[in-house]
């Protein structure tokens, strides 16, 4: 009887072993991770700024010609010729509009015999220019123009000479020019405008010139 309770007792034991080696392994702890989930932290985007020929400042000269219309005496169209050419800075103030702040000079001298005459002008000006079309290669510009100048003229005869006053006057009118790229910091102009001085003596004035562009 007491060699039966053994074996019984004994099974019990290898029973209950079995069953517990069955049962998966269960941790104690949870898997260690980050405290917040990857999607609920804030991401910053940064978008990169790209500035492109368009949106810079630029600096350029021109040469060309300066007609100021004469009843008296006139070279071409009614108008008398002065040579000479600007500097001019060209700030974009969005996508296609701009200012051009500018300083020019203009000339004509004119010998008759022993007498030379010689008339200068001094110009400041500033315009205001939309580009109506714009390509890779090409723009088209238009705008208005006004310029403050200031005109002078003297006489020599011989080894004397005299001076008149300077004559200030202001004017304004349309204004067009095309740029076109010829390198990747280098831009050719070219201006065409009609300008008219606001005084009692109205007297027009139309300008052509021609030169390049730097993009700074």
């Amino acid at each position: 009887m007491k060699n039966i309770s053994k074996w019984l007792c004994f099974l019990v034991i290898l029973s209950g072993e079995a069953l517990f080696a069955r049962q998966p392994a269960v941790p104690l702890l949870p898997p260690q991770g980050p405290m917040f989930p990857l999607a609920s932290l804030p991401v910053t985007v940064r978008q990169r700024t790209n500035v492109t020929q368009e949106t810079r400042t630029s600096f350029g000269f021109e040469f060309g010609a300066l007609g100021r219309r004469q009843a008296t005496e006139s070279e071409l169209m009614g108008m008398q010729l002065f040579v000479g050419g600007r500097i001019a800075l060209r700030i974009m103030l969005g996508s296609r509009i701009s200012l051009r702040p500018s300083l020019g000079y203009f000339r004509k001298s004119q010998n008759i015999g022993s007498i030379n005459v010689a008339q200068n002008d001094f110009e400041g000006g500033l315009g205001m220019h939309y580009e109506v079309l714009s390509g890779s290669k090409a723009r088209w510009i238009v705008g208005l123009s006004q310029r403050l100048d200031a005109a002078s003229s003297s006489v020599s005869v011989y080894d004397s000479s005299q001076s008149s006053g300077a004559d200030i006057h202001y004017r304004l009118g349309p204004a067009t020019g095309i740029v076109m790229k010829i390198a990747s910091q280098v831009n050719f102009t070219c201006d065409l405008e009609y300008t008219f001085t606001i005084s009692k003596s109205a007297r027009s004035f139309s300008s052509f010139t021609g030169g390049f562009q730097f993009n700074l």
